[in-house]
């Protein structure tokens, strides 16, 4: 810096190499000429000398400066250092060693596409063997390399809308969407800007329940046509059917495939026919179980999200209604991805977390289903307010934030400097996760 005077004291770490030189040399030998992008600077205590030794003493070509300041520099400096070790000691912990290139064989950031039909994922499986699957893999600190998976017959397939009024409380008031198109649009799906396409409506349970199943003598609520859509909610806290709708829980008697100590929440759905549910994918693991009428779900692997024209946590494709060219890298790259499962009274569906699904009321009549989130991870991956099951994770939030600083800092460079910067930016990124890019990076 312009304000060092140049007698200033300076420790060079250059590998296990250790050199006192001044301000002035610093600044001629190491800051200056062609080796000045290979210099890392850090404000940061003598005490601290061996840990940032050792952080690089593997890397080849790399100089870590610290500037030693005298304790003399007075109480405004103290705090100063004070300030400048905290956030050292904080970047240190998270940075951590930094990673060589990963070489030619490292799993790809961006990998190949490959149709429905080449990957893993909706096969049939009994109660038994999807339990011990999730079992096995919930937790894991390794690769969760898990895909949907399908059971037939998990549980009766004798529930009707009839059923549903015998085993709840019909005076109970819920909130219903109601809505004069075919895609309930809850959020994210609409371009930015555009007003959401229902009206939340208060109403008895039974009267619900008549309107959904078409029942005679219920004058429309917005327009001829209008469909209905239900999400059991229990205020600000997680739904949990067996709180929400006791007597259905006890007559479902579900049998437990998912981890039980990792439930997050379990949630009442029923829709009109021909109802679709926009695309979006959750942050918790679920298993959505059919109890009456019919459903179309599609789903799309998580490496095709660059693809997918996210908003928040949905998409804006409305697959397969896309008009010819709105989505073009959704069509080029992801559509061949997509998985399709038909479910039917009785079926039990597992969609892994952050798997795309796209869902289809198809058939005649209302369909009823409950689903049931729960978290791969422990408590604390999560973020504590979210009661839907689709916040980002907090590790996964931070790395973003972190992105978005990233770019605010390279946004000061002109071109073409900050492509190259931000290329270096990712390229260290995909190190330090033992990934390649891409075939050829």
């Amino acid at each position: 810096d312009d304000d060092d005077d140049d007698d200033g004291t300076w420790l060079a770490l250059d590998g296990a190499t250790t050199t006192t030189m001044t301000t002035r040399e610093m600044r001629e030998t190491r800051f200056g000429g062609a080796r000045a992008r290979e210099v890392l600077a850090v404000p940061v205590r003598a005490r601290r000398l061996a840990a940032a030794r050792d952080a690089t003493a593997s890397e080849r070509d790399v100089v870590f400066a610290v500037r030693l300041r005298d304790e003399r520099d007075g109480a405004r400096g103290g705090r100063r250092r004070r300030a400048e070790t905290r956030d050292a000691d904080a970047g240190a912990a998270r940075v951590g060693r930094i990673r060589e290139d990963p070489g030619r064989d490292a799993r790809w950031l961006f990998p190949a596409r490959r149709a429905a039909s080449e990957r893993e994922g909706g096969s049939d499986v009994d109660a038994d063997a999807m339990r011990a699957m999730l079992l096995a893999s919930s937790g894991s600190g390794g690769e969760c390399a898990r895909g949907p998976m399908v059971c037939r017959g998990y549980c009766s397939s004798a529930w009707s809308i009839e059923c549903v009024r015998e085993a709840c409380d019909v005076d109970a008031v819920v909130d219903v969407h109601v809505c004069a198109e075919r895609v309930i649009d809850l959020a994210g799906h609409r371009a930015p800007g555009t007003p959401r396409n229902f009206q939340f409506r208060k109403m008895a349970f039974g009267e619900f329940l008549d309107r959904v199943s078409e029942r005679a003598g219920r004058e429309p609520l917005i327009g001829e046509g209008e469909r209905y859509y239900l999400r059991s909610v229990d205020g600000k806290a997680r739904a949990d059917v067996r709180r929400t709708h006791p007597g259905l829980a006890r007559a479902l008697e579900l049998e437990c495939v998912w981890p039980e100590t990792r439930f997050h929440s379990s949630v009442l759905r029923i829709s009109s026919s021909e109802t679709t549910l926009q695309t979006h994918f959750d942050t918790h693991d679920n298993v959505l179980i059919q109890l009456a009428g019919e459903k179309e779900v599609t789903l799309f692997p998580p490496e095709v999200d660059s693809y997918m024209y996210v908003q928040g946590s949905s998409s804006r494709v409305n697959y397969p209604n896309n008009a010819p060219g709105e989505f073009p890298l959704f069509d080029k790259y992801a559509k061949d991805a997509a998985l399709k499962i038909k479910l039917r009274p009785g079926d039990a569906l597992f969609i892994p977390a952050f798997w795309f699904h796209h869902v289809y009321a198809s058939g005649d009549g209302a369909t009823v289903a409950v689903n049931v989130f729960f978290r791969t991870f422990e408590p604390s991956a999560y973020n504590p307010s979210d009661i839907y099951g689709n916040k980002d994770l907090v590790a996964g939030k931070e790395a973003c934030d972190l992105a978005s600083r990233a770019g605010s800092a390279l946004d000061e460079l002109p071109e073409p400097f900050r492509s190259f910067y931000a290329r270096r930016a990712v390229k260290a990124l995909a190190n330090q996760l033992a990934v390649r890019i891409n075939e050829e990076w």
